[in-house]
């Protein structure tokens, strides 16, 4: 466990922020001891990052990810969720991993889907999208 606390702009928990939210947790060693008390650290930290980041949060990344990557939202959603994306070391992650992916695919597929399937497949997405708003 770290000693040093990076300060609360970059989403860290200063030292003595850490120090009231493990003392009014109350944990005893039979609780998880330090290991849980890192855990629970992280996840306020996480909370932090997903308050302060323009209302955006890793859940809302996760959700739209498809779209920001394939440019198919607002620009005003796609600059909100890339700020997030830039800032945010799991969330970085998934859209590094979502590109890798990518990148593989294109270096693997040969030949393009017919139209007629991307056509359907894109009347079969906007249906699905109106239906779960």
């Amino acid at each position: 466990m770290s000693s040093q606390r990076e300060d609360s702009e970059s989403g860290r928990i200063e030292d003595h922020e850490y120090l009231e939210i493990r003392e009014s947790l109350e944990v005893r060693e039979n609780c998880g001891g330090p290991a849980r008390i890192e855990e629970i650290v992280n996840q306020v930290e996480q909370r932090l990052r997903d308050q302060t980041d323009s209302g955006c949060s890793c859940e809302e990344v996760s959700d739209h990810l498809f779209e920001l990557l394939d440019a198919q939202m607002p620009k005003e959603q796609a600059a909100r969720l890339r700020k997030h994306v830039e800032t945010c070391p799991h969330c970085n992650k998934l859209a590094e991993a979502e590109n890798h992916v990518r990148e593989i695919l294109r270096r693997s597929c040969c030949e393009s889907a017919p139209s007629t399937l991307r056509i359907r497949i894109t009347q079969q997405i906007a249906v699905f999208r109106s239906t779960t708003t």
